[in-house]
Parts: structure tokens; C-alpha cells; sequence
């Protein structure tokens, strides 16, 4: 019998965590359970797409799946894969199913270089730290001197 490991949660209607396990399969989880992976919201309707995470999460390093806190979809015309991922150190990253795993060292290298802040990483990366306030900052300084 093959034991398939939990890839990430998901809520059910009535708030219950339910594991969603790396064939894509989902089992309620115990009222002990932590959670360790990222829990995936807003993905009804969307089940193909599901998958396609699920699979593409499975294949991550451990580590950083589990600093993965939330993913969503966030789809678009140019990127219908396209995700919203939510890190437990604090960045907010805009990637697509179809690129996540060729971006996973980028994500590693942003977070543990980088101050928290915002990522998109499609076609070309950016990265920009978070202002003060928590919300992610502009190029240029407050007085408008872009020579920082």
C-alpha cells in the first residue's frame, strides 16, 4: 500500500481542515493537526487547476513548502494558472502553476536574502520590499529622490 504524504490543507464549507494529499486526494484531518503546509482557498470550480498546484507542490523542497501559508488563485487572460501565494516570512508572491517549480530557487533566494515584500516571478522577476506600512513600496523615496 502506498502512504502519500499531506501537500497542503484546504478548508471545507463548515471551517473543518481537510489534508490534501499528494495524489490529489483530500481526508479530514484530526483536530490535532498542524498546520505545516500551505492551505489552498478559493480553488472550487477550479479543480483541474488543483491538481496541476498539488502536483507541482509535491515536487518542492520540504522547507520551503512549509513556509508556504496560503495559495490562491489569481487567474488572468495572460495567466490563467496564475497563483497568489502567501509565506509564513512574510512575502507576498504572484507566480503561475505552469512556472512555480522553475521559480523555487528565485523564491528561495528572494527570502533568505531579502527583506518581507512582494514577488512576481512569470516571464521576468521583480521584487519589491514592503514600505513602512506593510504594503509594498515604490522605486523611488518619499520626497521623490530616486537616487537611493
Amino acid at each position: 500500500m502506498t502512504e502519500y504524504p499531506a501537500i497542503a490543507y484546504g478548508l471545507t464549507a463548515d471551517g473543518a481542515i481537510t489534508a490534501i494529499l499528494s495524489n490529489g486526494k483530500e481526508l479530514p484531518a484530526g483536530a490535532d493537526t498542524v498546520v505545516d503546509r500551505p492551505v489552498l482557498r478559493g480553488w472550487n470550480g477550479r479543480e483541474a487547476d488543483k491538481l496541476k498546484l498539488v502536483d507541482r507542490l509535491s515536487r518542492l523542497p520540504d522547507d520551503l513548502l512549509a513556509d508556504f501559508s496560503e495559495i490562491a488563485p489569481y487567474p488572468s487572460e495572460a495567466w490563467p494558472d496564475r497563483i497568489r501565494i502567501y509565506t509564513r516570512t512574510r512575502f507576498e508572491i504572484i507566480t503561475a502553476i505552469s512556472v512555480l517549480a522553475e521559480k523555487a530557487d528565485t523564491i528561495r533566494a528572494v527570502i533568505e536574502t531579502q527583506e518581507p515584500g512582494s514577488m512576481t516571478l512569470l516571464l521576468a522577476d521583480r521584487y519589491v520590499p514592503y514600505a513602512e506600512d506593510g504594503e509594498a513600496g515604490e522605486d523611488e523615496a518619499p520626497d521623490g529622490d530616486n537616487t537611493r
